[in-house]
């Protein structure tokens, strides 16, 4: 059974949701890093 399609098509949709999914990670990771900080 060759995988090689569907491993590209995960890197690719993976590379194509960090753009819509990386920044709000980022905001919630920086916004309970600065609650910790109180």
């Amino acid at each position: 059974m060759d995988d090689t399609l569907p491993k590209v098509g995960l890197t690719s949709w993976i590379r194509n949701s960090r753009q819509y999914i990386g920044l709000p990670l980022l905001f919630e990771f920086e916004l309970l890093a600065g609650l910790s900080l109180f």
